[in-house]
Formats: C-alpha cells, structure tokens, sequence
C-alpha cells in the first residue's frame, strides 16, 4: 500500500479523511477516491504516511460551516477547544492544550497557514474561505513543523491561483438569528504563465446573550476578510504568492452567574457591548518558491509576513458589580523564513533538508478595572454578611481598623513587551528497505530565544492584593534561551496493496517563557506593602522548556474495493516538565507540573454501502493524568497525582452520512450530522473536581446539485437546542460561583445558494 504519485498521474479531489461527501464519491466506479496530503512535505496519500491525519477539504468546510480552525474541533474526535472568542488555550489534542494565554507562553497545538506559523492569540484564529483543504496532526509534531507543536498541527492551505482558467464562484448563506455569509471569488489569468485570485468573505451574526444590567444583546459576528493571491508558472519554478487581511469582530468569553433568576442566555453585567467583545486587525503575506534543480532535486522557500492588532474584553466576575473586568490591547508582528532542498529519485531512499528562521515582535496592555468599594462589596455573599457594602466595612469585619472607603475606580495593568526569535535545521530520510517495509527518521535542532519585559502597576491599593500583587515603576527584563533535538522513527509495512501497519516514536517540544502576571520576589519582601519591585530586587518568574515522546501503532486499510476504508491507531505519550496554567484567585499562573502520561486509542471508519449512501464515523477514547507532580505544584494548584488534565475528553465521536439521489440534471442529497464530547474538567482546574458539561450537537442539510454549476441547501444546526454550561468556576473572594465560556450556538435555521463558473 505503499504508493508513489505525482500531479499529472491521478486527478484526485482532495476530499475529508475524518469527514463525508464533498464530491468524495466517484459515482461510476462506486469507491472511496484517494486524499492527498502534504504533511511529510511532499504530496502523498493520506492512507500510505504513518500519522493520525484528519483532511478536510474546502466544499466540506463550507457546506458545514466551518469557519475557523477552533471549529474543526467539532468534527474530528480526539480534538476539542471549540470557543467563540480567539484565544488559543482551549484547543486540545489527545488531552494537551495550552491553557495559558499569557504573552510569553506558547500554543501547545501549532497552527500554520501556507506553511507560516500562526501561534499567537489574537491572529491564529483567522476565517477560512476559498479554502483547499485543513490538515490536522494528532501526537508531537517536533521534525515536521518545529515551531512548539508538542501536542499536534493544525495546517491550511489556501486555493491557489490557476493559470489559463477564468472562474469564479459565489456563495450566499442566511438564517436565523441574523446570520448572514458571502463569498467571492475570481480567478483571472495574466498571462501564460502568471494568475491571480481574489477572495472576498463577509459573515454576521446577531449575538445570542442578553445583558439584563444595560438591555444590550452581546456576541455579535462582524467578519470582513479578503485575499489576494497570485501564482506564477515556468517549466522549472512555481511561485505562489497570497496576501491576506481581515476586520473582525468576535463574541468573547462569556462568564454567566449561577443564577436561576435569569435564562440561559441572560448575564448580569455592568460592561457595555462596547467593552465584551474580541476585536482584531489581522494581515498576511506567504510566498512560496517551488524550483526544479533537476529531474530529481527541488529546492522549496517559503517566506512569511503576520501582525494583528486585538483588543480583548470580559467581564470576569459574572456580575453588575464592577468587580473585575479584564482586558487587552495587544500587537504583533511576526516574520519567517524556510528554505527545504528535496531530493526523491528513482531509488529507495528520498530525503530532505532544510533550515528555518523566525522573528517576532508582540506587546500587550493587561488591565483588571475595578471599583474598590464594589469590588469589596462583592465579598458579602462570600463571608455571609449583609453588613459589608464596601471596603471600609470589609476591613472592619476582617478585625482591622476602618480605613475608609475605597479610592474609587482602578486600573491595574500588566505592560508587557517581547522580542522573541529562533532559528532550526531539519532532515527527513524515507529508506523503501522490501517493497513492502519503509523506514522513515528525521530530525530537528531547535534554538528559541525570549527577551521580555514587564512592568507591573499595582500601587497604592487600600486592601490586600487581588490580582497583580506588585507594583513596579520601570519594566523588569529578562533574557532566556531554549533549545531541543527532536526526532522521529516510523515504519510502514504494507501487508498487501489494502492493509498498511505502522509504527512510530516520535518527540516534540515547546519552548520556556516568561510569567505575565506576576515576579519572584525576595523572601524578605512584603506584597502588602505596595514597595517599588523593581527597586526590592524583583525577577521575571519564567518556565522552562516542556517535552514529550510519543509511541504509536495504527493501521490504515481499504475494503471491498475501497468501499471501506478503516483506520486506527493507539497511542501512549510522556510529557516531562509539561507547562500548565493554574488559577491562584483571579490571577493564572503558568509553572511546569512535572511529569504527565496519556493513552488513547482512534478510530476512523468511512464506508459506501450503496452508490448512494456514504457514512463517515470517527470514534475517540484518551486518558491522561499527572503521574508525577510536582510537590510545589501540587500545593499551589491543588493536584492530586493521578488526576486528569483539564480539558481532557474521555470519549468523542463524529457521525456524517449522506443520500444521494443521482438525478439527469444533478443530484439530490440529504446529510445528517452527530457530534458528541464527554464532559471534562474545567478549565484551571487542577484539583479535577470542577466539570465542564458534555457537548452534543445533531445537524440536517437537505440540498440540490445542478449539473449546470449552481446548488441550493437547506439547513438546520443544533436541531435539539442542545445547551453546554461550559467550564464551572466556585465563588472566591468577590467572583461569583459561575460558567465560563458558556454556551454553544443555539438552533439555528437557514439556506445557502452557490454559484459557481
């Protein structure tokens, strides 16, 4: 089962590995058609690399409405993270996510677009449209993409512009709730040997919460995003140049009291709509160079240009109060370079090497605003006393003496400023031992370096510390480096030309940062004192490097002539040193927990009974735990050993089966959808007794494909109004007991008309 293609040999629909229709199905010869992938760098079949890959070309992310990467997470089992707002914390694979959203920490799940790294909050999380196809990689990616994907990748790639072909296409969506999605796109040629494409997206969406405190609705979707690209074509070079931008406007994470006063989709907060949203400018450029050195070298460059400005604001303390409201203002700018030198012969061995470069530039204003006297009031359910309405009352049933109210409204900020680069050199060699064993090892030698710099304003409080505990009149800066050898071994032995059984060791990486929330200060000195920490002998509190190594045996096979195709793979994996956010009261803190183990087993089942009928079933079980915490850790955090992660699902499925009708002029086609994710624990949560709520989720798409380039579908998402509470967070202090990142998108109903020529 071990294949060899090339672009002129097949003319294969790229088509959803853990997914449905999509044109996936050749109608005449009545089987399954190959998927073509580039996760090991070159073009492949997805059932001949020893990965656990998930593919999702372009038509099925439209049809199912999939507009970012978070929401892939909703249709492949073993991932999961799926959030309204743009941080990265909560995407997880096979139970490992970030979940720190400091600025000096990196995404556990590396997310790349074009073959450039998108890893910073606030610009990863892009639309996609005018899509080719999504790439995601379950288990440590550390020799493919090198930058930090110690739990997975996730990899887009954009349509390409096509040369001597004038197209283009239109898509119109509406439904309820004021949902409203367009799509443009024009492919002109230039000239023989030169294209452009231009791509334009528009969606809203009306905001499904009301805050009961202004009258406002809040979570409005306002997208605007276009793309430009170009591809220039010889007999021995490719360049295909894309230019992206985007204007968004976001839902943020909504944090709803436990309240049975108010419906589900009720809050209570004194923030305008004007403050609880996730707003960003985000722009691109990718050119990458495809050059022909011989018949059997190719030299490859990819060289990338991103930056975003993001403001971010939330209500944290889920009240009227003004209590806590955090937000950000934040800004980036991020370059890279790679250059990859292929060598794929007639021989057995195919090999290459490459080396890459990074940049970046990001700086964030942190601020927690608040009311002292009403943040102090909100203590008053905490303590189970009426009497206490400020802080001078606070101070008095503390036992002290009464200072007086508060000094009113507050604005305690993190300024933090990094300058961060790194550099790695990467090899990759495919041995063909027998026609029917392949060996495959690479490898990659990493270097990241952080310059950082933070400068804390907390002074002059009247109460003891709530969330910054220092005050620093001039930034503290400090200087780390990190640095790995990462590898990977894998075998591929093809039983016959339908059954392939492989084997792989691989190890991954992510580098050290810095707290953005916090100093170590000297034993000596006192918070509650409010003395300059800059000038007290005040550090940067940093991390260390995580790693992990991961083992893993599957099988990819096709039946009945390739009218089945069933995949699974098991797994095992050992972190060491795994980075963790924890919440320490209204501040989260990220420290290395020690040693982490985690084991799952996936299963991937897609199958033609009829010409008619295509069923997709993907099926995903992992458990991970802290098999050896850190003691001081443990203390802080409240982890036990043994506990499970937070964030680690248990159980996930993915159902999609489609009829269709094969008519003169076209086809009729109606699709069911089914998306299930056990409950887990919340976020922060160490100590695995706080629960976020299962997720489950039944769609319909009824529609009609002409023969003559236009289609119209008939929708439903959500059909049972199924509601997930999200993560569950207890009273502290003067935070209310809560949900945070509540929700899921309610029944909605709508039809979509494409036309393309």
């Amino acid at each position: 089962m071990i294949h060899k293609y090339n672009e002129n040999k097949l003319a294969i629909a790229v088509c959803a590995t853990s997914a449905m229709l999509c044109g996936a199905v050749n109608a005449d010869a009545w089987k399954l058609e190959e998927v073509l992938v580039t996760a090991q760098k070159r073009e492949q079949s997805s059932q001949d690399i020893p990965i656990s890959i998930s593919a999702f070309n372009g038509e099925l992310m439209r049809s199912a409405q999939l507009d970012n990467a978070k929401e892939l997470a909703l249709v492949t089992p073993g991932v999961s993270g799926n959030s309204a707002d743009s941080y990265l914390d909560a995407i997880n694979i096979r139970g490992i996510s970030s979940n720190s959203y400091g600025l000096a920490a990196e995404s556990s799940v590396g997310i790349y677009a074009n073959g450039v790294y998108l890893g910073r909050a606030g610009g990863a999380v892009t639309s996609y449209f005018d899509i080719d196809r999504v790439e995601i990689l379950k288990g440590p990616q550390g020799t493919l993409f090198g930058r930090n994907a110690s739990a997975g990748a996730i990899s887009l790639h954009t349509n390409k512009a096509v040369i001597d072909e004038f197209s283009g296409r239109v898509d119109v969506g509406v439904g309820s709730d004021g949902y409203f999605t367009t799509t443009g796109v024009l492919n002109t040629p230039l000239s023989d040997n030169l294209a452009s494409r231009m791509a334009i997206y528009r969606r809203e969406v009306d905001g499904y919460f009301e805050n009961v405190t202004t009258g406002e609705r809040i979570g409005d979707e306002k997208v605007t995003a276009g793309r430009l690209s170009f591809t220039f074509k010889t007999e021995s070079v490719t360049a295909n140049l894309a230019m992206d931008y985007e204007d968004r406007l976001n839902p943020t994470v909504v944090d709803r009291a436990i309240d049975s006063s108010i419906a589900r989709n009720e809050i209570r907060s004194e923030q305008s709509k004007d403050t609880l949203k996730d707003q960003g400018e985000v722009w691109g450029l990718s050119l990458n160079l495809e050059i022909a050195l011989s018949e059997d070298y190719s030299l490859t460059s990819i060289t990338g240009a991103r930056g975003h400005n993001y403001f971010y604001g939330e209500d944290f303390e889920a009240s009227e109060l003004d209590g806590y409201t955090y937000i950000i203002n934040q800004e980036q700018e991020y370059y890279s370079q790679e250059f990859r030198l292929d060598y794929q012969g007639d021989g057995p061995v195919s090999w290459f090497v490459g080396v890459s470069a990074y940049e970046e530039k990001v700086s964030a204003l942190i601020e927690q605003t608040y009311d002292e006297d009403e943040m102090c009031a909100g203590t008053a359910i905490y303590y189970g006393d009426s009497s206490i309405t400020d802080c001078g009352s606070l101070y008095v049933y503390w036992g002290y003496a009464d200072y007086g109210p508060g000094i009113g409204q507050r604005n305690d900020s993190a300024d933090a400023d990094g300058d961060y680069d790194g550099w790695g050199i990467y090899g990759d060699t495919t041995w063909n031992v027998t026609e029917q064993l392949e060996l495959i090892v690479g490898a990659r030698y990493t270097e990241d370096n952080r310059d950082f710099g933070l400068k804390l304003d907390s002074h002059n409080k009247n109460y003891f510390w709530y969330n910054w505990p220092y005050y620093s009149s001039e930034p503290i800066e400090d200087t780390k480096k990190w640095d790995n050898t990462s590898y990977r071994i894998a075998l591929n032995y093809s039983l016959n030309d339908d059954i392939l059984l492989y084997a792989t060791v691989s190890t991954g990486y992510k580098a050290g940062g810095f707290e953005t929330f916090g100093y170590d200060m000297p034993a000596s000195y006192d918070q509650e004192s409010s003395v300059d920490a800059s000038k007290a002998g005040g550090r940067l509190s940093s991390f260390d490097q995580e790693e992990v190594i991961n083992y893993e045996v599957g099988m990819k096979s096709e039946w009945w002539d390739n009218r089945i195709q069933f995949n699974t793979s098991t797994y095992y994996y050992q972190f060491e040193d795994m980075q963790a956010a924890y919440l320490q009261g209204a501040s989260v803190t990220t420290k290395n927990v020690g040693e982490v183990d985690g084991s799952g087993l996936e299963i991937d089942l897609r199958a033609l009974p009829t010409e008619n009928i295509n069923v997709y079933l993907g099926l995903a079980w992992a458990d991970s735990n802290l098999s050896d915490p850190n003691d001081d850790f443990c203390v802080a955090s409240g982890c036990k050993k043994g506990g499970r992660l937070p964030g680690d699902i248990g159980f996930s499925s993915a159902f999609i089966g489609t009829y269709t009708f094969y008519l003169s002029r076209g086809e009729t086609f109606i699709t069911l959808e089914n998306y299930y994710q056990d409950e887990t624990t919340a976020y922060g949560d160490w100590s695995d007794t706080l629960i976020r709520g299962s997720y489950k989720e039944t769609n319909m798409r009824i529609g009609y494909k002409s023969n003559d380039d236009w289609s119209i579908t008939l929708w439903g998402t959500n059909l049972t109004d199924e509601w997930m509470e999200g993560d569950q967070s207890p009273r502290d202090f003067n935070l209310t007991d809560k949900f945070v990142r509540v929700g899921q998108q309610p029944r909605r109903y709508g039809v979509d008309v494409k036309y393309e020529f």
